[in-house]
């Protein structure tokens, strides 16, 4: 079978090739990120009731995910708020320490 492999890629053009190692790469990576979540939710433990079953960890992972960037939504949307806020506070602090601006209008001689 390994040369039956090797014939049929042999024939292959280097973007195919490409395409298929990235499609085989791809593969791995979920693989790998399954098994992390078979460990992540506990489903190694024998007492677990889904032990030894793979059914329904992405849905699982998917609740989960969505709760936590729903909240990091409006933790960001606080901090902004928080942001814009000290913004204005130093900025009103600042009204009467800060130079005033330049003007134009005293380019000229003043007639001091």
């Amino acid at each position: 079978m390994t040369e039956e492999v090797k014939l049929t890629t042999k024939n292959l053009t280097l973007e195919e090739r490409k395409e298929i190692r990235e499609h085989l790469i791809e593969q791995d990576k979920r693989a790998a990120f399954m098994r992390h979540l078979y460990h992540s939710y506990g489903r190694n433990n024998p007492e677990h009731e889904m032990h030894g079953f793979y059914t329904g960890l992405w849905q699982e992972f998917k609740e989960e995910a969505a709760i936590i960037v729903r909240e990091q939504f409006f933790e960001r949307l606080e901090a902004v708020r928080l942001y814009e806020e000290n913004k204005v506070k130093e900025q009103e602090a600042n009204v009467y320490t800060s130079p005033l601006p330049e003007s134009d209008s005293n380019d000229g001689e003043s007639g001091e």
